[in-house]
């Protein structure tokens, strides 16, 4: 496992950076560098299944993913299904007016289908990361 974060001010108050980030039908058009394509396949309460195609690292990663979601303080993804099964994403969003102070957590398995290595190394990881929280940040202020 790698495990990195990465956190950013958002000029923007904390229910609209969590909406950019539970948007699933929507990620790949406002997230593109992380997202090729997203799909919630079933929706319940504060849980979602969604199929995505993540960029991570530089790398496609075909994932089924279980959102949960603590609006608008907590969104927790789990990779439960595809490469990188056993990473999980955890972003905080602490509200101070009408700013937000995002922290993305991330522990990234480094394991695809079959066992089968991913070459995600912790640097690529912190990168991705990073770039995650920036772009949410860039979401949620346009």
């Amino acid at each position: 496992m790698t495990e990195c974060a990465a956190s950013v001010r958002i000029r923007a108050p904390p229910a609209r950076a969590f909406g950019v980030a539970t948007a699933y039908d929507s990620l790949h058009d406002r997230l593109p560098r992380h997202y090729a394509m997203s799909r919630t396949r079933s929706r319940r309460g504060g849980v979602a299944v969604v199929q995505a195609r993540m960029v991570v690292a530089g790398m496609e990663w075909s994932v089924m993913a279980r959102h949960t979601e603590d609006a608008p303080r907590r969104h927790e993804t789990a990779i439960i299904g595809g490469d990188g099964r056993g990473t999980t994403i955890v972003e905080t969003y602490e509200g101070d007016g009408d700013t937000t102070v995002l922290t993305v957590r991330a522990s990234i398995r480094r394991r695809g289908p079959l066992g089968v290595p991913l070459p995600v190394g912790r640097r690529g990881a912190q990168e991705w990361v990073s770039g995650l929280a920036a772009a949410i940040a860039r979401a949620a202020e346009s």
